[in-house]
């Protein structure tokens, strides 16, 4: 007669460097019969934002900020996942570089995210501000 057990186990504890890690486990039964068998963990880098914050800027100007991040296994995908890009600009999705001409003011709050290639995902928040251009003043003629 073919027994067939099923034994689980628990794997615990908090990854310290990334790698391939291989391990094989043993068990045995009451009656000393054995078995094993090869595992392999692959612990990643968790993927972060690493841009603090973003300049602000001003209706009518030019605006161009790359988004930074680390970890998780590159290339990268970025994604505005909630809020509002100022009017005018948008979102590189496969560099992460934020471009365009801001065509209203206001403060516009939105939710970056970035995903790497085996689907791990961090998001953060942000604000834009954007202002009017400082009105100039039109210079009297000069009288002799």
């Amino acid at each position: 007669m073919d027994c067939h057990w099923e034994v689980r186990g628990t794997i615990s504890g908090t990854p310290t460097a990334p790698g391939n890690f291989t391990f094989t486990v043993t068990a045995r039964d009451s009656q000393g019969s054995t078995g094993q068998k090869a595992f392999t963990i692959n612990v990643v880098n968790p993927v972060v934002i690493t841009t603090p914050s973003l300049p602000d800027g001003r209706r009518g100007d030019s605006y161009l900020f790359g988004f930074g991040a680390t970890g998780g296994t590159p290339p990268y995908t970025w994604l505005v996942v909630s809020g509002s890009l100022p009017p005018g600009l948008s979102l590189n999705t496969n560099t992460g570089v934020l471009i365009g001409t801001a065509s209203a003011p206001g403060a516009f709050s939105f939710v970056v995210q970035v995903k790497d290639v085996l689907g791990q995902s961090a998001t953060k928040s942000f604000t834009i501000n954007v202002t009017d251009p400082t009105p100039t003043t039109p210079r009297s003629p000069r009288i002799h």
